[in-house]
């Protein structure tokens, strides 16, 4: 059931945003860090903003040919992960503005970056392939391979499971069992890309997996079976983007320009 077609938040000049600074050219990406909220362009530059202090951009970092497309929060530390049109995924720490560590081994555009926990974050793109990295060594800890398309997002379950998604239609589940990594349920349903996928707890044990795709529909699946719990017809075009709130609320968001907010209640 969706509950809301658009959410605002009015500020006490009856404004729907705050705007707090800018890029030179679009953002892609952006992302929460010990406090400290980070954005990632196609202007090659990744910048720091602290609304605590009200000090607006406290800093920037810039990489040449390092076009942010996707970021993530990488441990209680303060550093950031961001995936990259250059085929790199690099390590920023968020105090420093300082870039760590650059990790080389997919062979095109990196779409989709997320956090395993213990020092791990796992990144997919257009090589089709999925690499899980260990941060400590910065070595590619597994290279996994099963979708024929772009991987185009990428969800953590826990820190021994995620989900991806691909151009291919699918999603996939991937679980660690004795150090190695496999994919158990392959999810298949959708007829066009898959772009966008999220994942929440129901109780007792178990998962839903949502997957928002090119054909307009919102698809719900049990984690550990893979069977599909229900489809929905949710938006006029591309659905790119899917979050859960702590409240029980899915959000996704349509390239109509539309977000919208559905009530899980029964979503088991």
């Amino acid at each position: 059931m969706c509950i809301r077609d658009r959410l605002r938040h009015a500020d006490n000049n009856h404004n729907n945003f705050l705007e707090i600074g800018q890029h030179s050219q679009w953002i892609r990406a952006a992302a929460v860090v010990a406090g400290v909220i980070v954005t990632a362009g196609h202007d090659n530059m990744l910048k720091f903003w602290n609304l605590a202090s009200g000090a607006g951009c406290t800093g920037a970092g810039e990489a040449h040919g390092h076009w942010g497309v996707a970021l993530c929060g990488v441990g209680d530390e303060g550093h950031v992960a961001r995936a990259s049109f250059d085929g790199t995924v690099r390590v920023w720490n968020v105090h420093t503005m300082a870039c760590k560590q650059t990790l080389h081994g997919h062979l095109s555009v990196v779409y989709t970056i997320a956090c395993l926990g213990s020092g791990r974050i796992v990144s997919g793109g257009a090589d089709k392939k999925i690499r899980v990295w260990d941060l400590e060594s910065g070595a590619c800890a597994a290279k996994l391979t099963g979708h024929q398309a772009t991987v185009a997002a990428i969800c953590q379950v826990d820190e021994g499971s995620f989900v991806s998604s691909s151009w291919d239609c699918t999603a996939r589940v991937w679980k660690s069992r004795h150090g190695a990594w496999e994919c158990t349920q392959v999810l298949e349903g959708h007829q066009d890309w898959v772009l966008s996928v999220c994942t929440w707890d129901v109780g007792a044990g178990k998962r839903v997996i949502a997957t928002g795709s090119n054909d307009m529909t919102i698809k719900l699946w049990s984690c550990d079976t893979g069977d599909n719990i229900c489809s929905k017809f949710a938006h006029y075009s591309t659905i790119g983007c899917l979050a859960v709130s702590s409240r029980g609320f899915l959000l996704s968001g349509g390239g109509e320009g539309r977000f919208r907010l559905w009530n899980l209640e029964g979503a088991e």
